[in-house]
């Protein structure tokens, strides 16, 4: 009775959580800000593929091509099909519910409990990102399934190392990855040093290296028709300010930090002893936080920068926001001392992957809700999520929060 009980919650909360989903559509929502803006952008390269496959794709790498074409081609497909943009968008929505689905089932290899994968998973559903995704059919969502789907079948390769077709697929699932957003390939960076760690690279060197080289064609193609050909553009695109990246990316990831820290008065009590007992590397971080604030001009862009940074500068200042940033970096290195190579290589990815002149919000999430829940190797952040199910409330009023934030204000 109580197992019927719990299998009609579950069902209830995901048939409510849909219709939100579905009532987003209806009302346009457009909570990230920028989704309805990005549509409409591209509404019309969209239409140049469906009616001219080549031309169409010469017309996005010339005009708009800081992304690979692979959700472009996907869309006019379905346009092609279904004639009414209104109904492919409708699909598209549909296809972006997989997404929390491929969550629960990466966390059900990590964590097993299947109670704290579905509580986990449908967190998602309170990102302002993924929902204005969804809803504005953009292509954030197609890469974040891509990429899920990778990190699925490359947890099922870890668990049983003799079924290498799931490497393969985890490699295949890769690659439309970063046809959709090409930055996702600083990632490869992660997936080749936790192969070489466990020697299983050479094992299977050439099948592997056979299949890369096969996969890497048409992006080869794309990259020399473009990024060669119209070189002297790329700076368009790349910050040369690295120091502002630093500072919003930090910023950013503390946000999604915080929850397992105040959450948690075990982690809050080993935190402070962190504390007391590296006086002396909190002071020189410091220190250096305040040298490299002078280099900081974020503040000349109207655009982005994290809800934090947001907060700071609107309401507050920027010298508190570089103090406060010192706290951000230590509150990182507390989470992510332990395993260092690993968590210091993904940390590193993540503020490479959006060297942009321009960091929004949107770039983090729901990617980091997934690499803490999967490939991040740090047992406060898992025994806090083995605990969700007490906690769960607390959880999703945070995020909660953030979104009813993001209906009013963008981040």
């Amino acid at each position: 009775m109580k197992k019927i009980r719990i299998y009609f919650c579950k069902n209830l909360i995901i048939i409510f959580l849909y219709l939100t989903l579905v009532l987003s559509f209806v009302l346009n929502e457009n909570s990230s800000g920028g989704a309805e803006k990005d549509y409409f952008y591209t509404y019309d390269y969209i239409l140049a593929i469906s009616e001219n496959l080549i031309n169409g794709i010469k017309l996005l790498a010339y005009e708009h091509p800081q992304h690979f074409p692979l959700h472009y081609l996907f869309f006019s497909l379905l346009l092609k099909i279904f004639k009414k943009a209104y109904l492919v968008k409708f699909l598209y929505l549909h296809i972006s519910i997989l997404i929390p689905f491929i969550f629960f089932k990466c966390i059900r290899l990590v964590h097993h409990d299947k109670k704290v994968a579905f509580l986990l998973s449908i967190i998602i559903f309170a990102s302002p990102y993924f929902r204005s995704s969804a809803v504005w059919a953009t292509s954030d969502n197609l890469a974040t399934l891509f990429f899920l789907s990778t990190i699925f079948f490359y947890l099922k390769f870890e668990l049983s190392e003799k079924k290498i077709k799931n490497l393969y697929l985890a490699i295949f699932f890769f690659f439309l990855t970063i046809y959709t957003r090409q930055y996702y390939i600083l990632f490869s960076i992660f997936f080749l040093l936790k192969l070489h760690e466990k020697k299983l690279f050479t094992k299977n060197f050439k099948k592997i290296l056979l299949l890369i080289i096969i996969l890497s064609i048409p992006g080869a193609m794309y990259f020399f028709y473009y990024y060669i050909y119209r070189i002297s553009n790329l700076t368009f695109y790349f910050s040369t300010n690295l120091i502002n990246n630093f500072f919003i990316s930090v910023s950013i990831i503390a946000f999604y930090l915080i929850p397992f820290l105040i959450f948690s008065i075990k982690n809050l009590k080993l935190f402070f002893l962190f504390l007391k007992k590296e006086l002396f590397y909190i002071f020189i971080i410091m220190i250096v936080t305040m040298i490299l604030s002078t280099y900081f001009n974020y503040n000349l862009n109207p655009h982005g920068g994290g809800i934090i940074y947001r907060f700071f500068n609107s309401f507050l200042n920027l010298y508190i926001f570089f103090l406060f940033s010192s706290f951000f970096i230590l509150m990182i290195i507390f989470f992510f001392k332990e395993n260092i190579v690993i968590n210091l290589t993904l940390l590193l990815i993540i503020l490479l992957c959006f060297s942009f002149h321009t960091v929004f919000q949107k770039y983090f999430d729901p990617l980091l809700i997934i690499l803490f829940s999967t490939l991040f190797k740090t047992k406060l952040i898992d025994n806090e999520i083995k605990k969700i199910k007490n906690k769960f409330i607390y959880y999703y009023t945070y995020f909660i929060i953030f979104y009813c934030i993001s209906l009013v204000y963008n981040y």
